[in-house]
């Protein structure tokens, strides 16, 4: 007699009784806690991408600069030839039109008067009494007071990588201090102009008026930087009467760019 071989053993069914089978099982498992904690994350995550495509993050650059010594200054030549005679020395106080020497021509006459241009400081005489002069040669210079209302031009000079960032008639501010009272302002300004070729060290030493300070600049440059010009345009509407002084150094904050969150995230500048 044969003897049958036995089933094959059946696997066990799932114990299924604590999983739920549909949606409905899963929505009805969830506590209110959880769904409000779902919601929460939810709502932070669609802030964040608002935000991200609104809003703008400031990008600002802050640099030394220097109210311009040249911009300032005009420079004093003989109109004629003949022998000079100054009436001024170097640090005299003048007013517009005062005398500032006078030129006798070589083959006699009277004498033709040189008077300031504008009222501020006599600079540096460079011809003594009685020397022969020609027409345009430098008698002196006169360095008027700065204005912070009336175009007063600010200097900077930064390497190629912080001058690109700085474009004609861009809308910026200068950080003055006033000397009278020591406080700050901000005042608005222009740009005029960012050079396109390097400026030496001697160049720079005398639109600010300082070696030390031009020094400074050059060395963050390693020796090349390029020349920043602009003009202040407060007007007496938005700027009280401040007292500032040639080749005072200053404060430029320029924004340069304002992106938004995600142009920064996908390497926008």
């Amino acid at each position: 007699m044969s003897q049958q071989s036995p089933a094959p053993a059946q696997p066990a069914p799932a114990n299924t009784s604590n999983a739920p089978e549909s949606l409905e099982d899963v929505l009805a498992t969830t506590r209110p806690r959880g769904w409000w904690a779902l919601a929460t994350i939810a709502g932070i995550v669609v802030a964040v991408l608002v935000w991200s495509v609104v809003a703008t993050i400031p990008q600002q650059i802050t640099v030394p600069a220097a109210i311009s010594v040249s911009a300032l200054q005009t420079t004093v030549v003989s109109p004629t030839s003949g022998q000079v005679a100054v009436s001024v020395t170097a640090g005299t106080e003048v007013k517009e039109g005062q005398e500032l020497a006078t030129v006798t021509p070589f083959a006699g006459g009277s004498a033709v008067q040189i008077t300031a241009p504008t009222a501020g400081t006599v600079g540096n005489v460079v011809v003594g009494n009685g020397q022969g002069v020609e027409p345009g040669t430098e008698i002196t210079s006169v360095l008027r007071p700065p204005n912070p209302r009336t175009g007063t031009v600010v200097v900077t000079y930064l390497p190629a990588s912080g001058a690109e960032l700085f474009n004609a008639e861009d809308d910026l501010v200068v950080v003055v201090t006033d000397i009278a009272s020591s406080r700050t302002y901000t005042v608005p300004a222009k740009v005029d102009a960012v050079a396109i070729s390097p400026a030496s060290v001697e160049a720079i030493a005398n639109e600010t008026g300082s070696p030390a300070f031009a020094t400074e600049l050059a060395k963050v440059g390693n020796g090349v930087v390029y020349r920043v010009s602009l003009t202040l345009t407060a007007t007496r509407e938005t700027l009280p009467s401040i007292s500032v002084a040639p080749g005072e150094i200053v404060q430029i904050v320029n924004t340069y760019a304002e992106p938004h969150p995600i142009e920064l995230l996908f390497g926008g500048r």
